[in-house]
């Protein structure tokens, strides 16, 4: 949002901001654009489309749903919640039917925007398969920062070193790297692992202190700040990346950036966004360790990683600037 946002100022596009109130405290320093922040629900967002339908050009619904009601102005609508529109099974019970329900929501409420924005080809797909959404409906039009890459702050990485960075959702699939991460200490290859699991999360850091106690060498750095996790890509050799869904995979594209070696879930979304290094089946904790020892076996002489999704924020400022034809 924060590299969106800094491309619509650059281009002097006049914007107004609806925004969730539990975001005001972060959100009010740098959004300089004209903003109003509601409690996230569906009652105040219809208040505020039927108060303001009057007001706007065009809308763009950042996160997933279109506006509650229609409207006589073009909709653009950014999707980028991927386990929405897949049945997740390893996610408990309740996330599987909250999903469910939002994407019944979203698919009674889909006549209400005219254009859906993703980042890949796959969720492209996917909008097509779960929503009934027509494929000249939706634009593949991924965007990310660059800048980063600018940003030098260690130039060292430490051999035989491997990041994950990612929260501890179950998607995510910690259990099985952390698994592939006891297979290789049962070999005596014992790599050193970063991660950045919330304390909260209860499950996964007591598993991570009994790994510990046993002399696996992984260290939980928790939630960190974006200059943290800069540093440490900036200081490691590999990122391990064995997520089951993302919409993106931000963090593969912002690993390259930082010259880090990428093994990578054979995936649809990695498939698109990069090259890696190596790849695994990221359902056999087997395949992932083996990945690790082939790489770290070719000393220095390992594939480089390479960005091959194009970025295209000056494609989807155009579009938000081009009115679009009603559905």
């Amino acid at each position: 949002m924060k590299y969106l946002y800094k491309n619509l100022e650059k281009h002097e596009i006049n914007c107004f901001f609806l925004l969730d109130k539990r975001s005001e405290n972060d959100l009010t320093s740098w959004l300089a654009y004209e903003k109003t922040f509601i409690e996230s629900n569906l009652k105040n967002r219809k208040q505020f489309y039927l108060l303001n339908r009057n007001n706007f050009s065009r809308v763009l619904c950042f996160c997933n749903i279109p506006p509650p009601v229609p409207l006589s102005v073009p909709v653009l609508t950014f999707f980028q919640n991927v386990n929405i529109l897949q049945d997740c099974s390893f996610y408990p019970i309740r996330s599987r039917v909250l999903h469910y329900l939002k994407r019944k929501f979203i698919f009674h409420y889909r006549a209400n925007t005219n254009t859906w924005i993703v980042q890949t080809r796959f969720m492209k797909h996917l909008l097509i398969k779960r929503l009934g959404i027509s494929d000249k409906y939706i634009e593949v039009l991924p965007f990310f920062d660059m800048a980063d890459q600018e940003e030098a702050i260690i130039t060292v990485k430490k051999p035989g070193s491997f990041l994950y960075p990612s929260t501890g959702l179950g998607h995510k699939n910690h259990l099985a790297l952390l698994k592939a991460w006891e297979l290789l200490h049962q070999e005596n290859r014992d790599f050193e692992l970063h991660l950045t699991i919330p304390t909260t999360d209860l499950k996964l850091t007591k598993l991570i202190a009994e790994l510990k106690s046993k002399g696996l060498k992984i260290i939980n750095h928790g939630i960190i700040e974006k200059s943290e996790l800069l540093a440490l890509y900036q200081a490691t050799e590999y990122v391990v990346y064995p997520s089951l869904n993302e919409s993106f995979g931000l963090p593969l594209v912002e690993a390259v950036q930082q010259n880090c070696k990428i093994i990578a879930a054979d995936l649809p979304y990695s498939k698109e966004t990069i090259i890696p290094t190596t790849k695994f089946d990221p359902y056999q904790p087997n395949s992932l360790k083996n990945a690790i020892i082939e790489a770290t076996l070719q000393m220095g002489n390992e594939k480089k990683s390479e960005i091959i999704i194009e970025n295209k924020i000056d494609s989807l400022i155009a579009l938000l600037n081009t009115s679009v034809n009603s559905c």
